[in-house]
Formats: C-alpha cells, structure tokens, sequence
C-alpha cells in the first residue's frame, strides 16, 4: 500500500534511526514510516507509526537538523510544529500568520 494518497513533495529521514522516514505531500498528509530494505532487490516492507493532518494544503515541509522536529507552513497561513518522542508519542503545536500589518 503507498504511504501517501497524492505525490510526495518532501522526504525527511529521522535523526534518531536511518530507517524512518517522514513524507510529506502536496495535500495536507505527514506521514513517518520504517521501510525495510532487507527483503531483497526491489522489494521493501513498510510499516506505518503515524500520520498527522494540517488544515489545508501544506506549502512547505522542513525537518530540524539533528533533531525529530518538522516544522510545516500551510495554505490557510498556519504554521504546525511536530516533534517526535520516543516510541511513536508525537506533539504538535500550530501559531497563524498574520501578514495584515
């Protein structure tokens, strides 16, 4: 099964296991997965630990150097924090943007 629904516009890998992965796409879906490359050539397991939705399409996706910290701006000017605990505990923050001066 595909970890998104529509194309992938950004891949970050963890800074805590080389084998999760987190994707974003151009709608408002982040993912983080283990894939498992050791199944032979062409083929690979993955296994989902969560998902997070933003309010609307998100515009851009950046991860924290060194850290599990994704930071994501979206249409609707929202600005989302993710940061990722040990196991799969996820805490996420959101400020708006207000450009009206």
């Amino acid at each position: 099964t595909a970890a998104l629904k529509y194309a992938i516009s950004s891949i970050h890998f963890s800074a805590l296991s080389p084998m999760v992965l987190y994707l974003s796409g151009v709608d408002y879906e982040v993912v983080c997965g283990r894939w498992d490359m050791a199944k032979g050539v062409g083929r690979s397991k993955y296994e989902s630990l969560f998902s997070y939705r933003g309010d609307s399409r998100w515009l851009g996706m950046h991860k924290a150097r060194h850290q599990d910290v994704l930071v994501g701006f979206s249409e609707s000017r929202h600005l989302f924090t993710l940061e990722m605990g040990k196991g799969t505990n996820v805490t996420s923050d959101q400020i708006v943007v207000d450009d009206s001066g």
